[in-house]
């Protein structure tokens, strides 16, 4: 659904009487955040709803006893909610930003050290898109419909900038996680010589 929709309203615009490209939805932020959350809502739906079908005793909870169950599974003792409500902590690493998915991604990473040993390389990767020549240009393109000029000024002012980065976000987050991917793979694979993928049986 995210896809149709950054498809649909985003990414095909449609040109003006003065030469301008024109997305439907471009200064619509309510309208996207609102497709998001209720995108989110329903899979978090679906997903209770694929639990209490699976566990019907906890369907039996009462809602007291359940909310009780989370204050205190979070806060102090988060066996309590495995004890409770028998599988829900699985369930639940699947919801993105949610405690136990950052939970097994730190399990996933300690798994990693304890089987190839220590990391000996860190790699953080900042993309400020202001300083990025590519990522103005790019910018100026989406808003104005031309190339911009070689003499064009830095964009000082950062509340005009925020704004411009706010209204063409769906296009500025697809390039920069293409412009962050290929910099990996080309440190990565070309420079570090780190295969992209790992052999068979290796």
């Amino acid at each position: 659904m995210s896809q149709y929709l950054l498809k649909k309203q985003t990414v095909f615009a449609y040109k003006m009487a003065d030469a301008k490209y024109k997305w439907e939805y471009a200064e619509d932020d309510t309208h996207l955040m609102f497709q998001y959350a209720r995108m989110f809502e329903l899979m978090i739906n679906a997903m209770a709803t694929w639990y209490l079908q699976q566990m019907p005793d906890v369907a039996r909870l009462p809602m007291d006893e359940v909310i009780e169950v989370f204050k205190n599974g979070f806060t102090e003792d988060e066996s309590l909610i495995d004890s409770k409500m028998p599988g829900l902590s699985s369930l639940m690493a699947k919801l993105p930003n949610s405690h136990e998915r950052w939970f097994s991604e730190r399990l996933g990473s300690e798994a990693i050290s304890r089987d190839f040993g220590d990391p000996n390389l860190f790699v953080t990767f900042s993309n400020d898109p202001r300083s990025t020549h590519n990522t103005r240009a790019l910018l100026y393109k989406l808003e104005h419909g031309t190339e911009m000029p070689p003499d064009h000024p830095y964009e000082m002012n950062t509340e005009h900038f925020t704004e411009l980065m706010s209204r063409y976000a769906p296009q500025m987050a697809i390039y920069l996680c293409r412009k962050t991917k290929m910099f990996l793979k080309a440190f990565l694979c070309d420079i570090c010589g780190i295969s992209e993928k790992e052999p068979t049986g290796d």
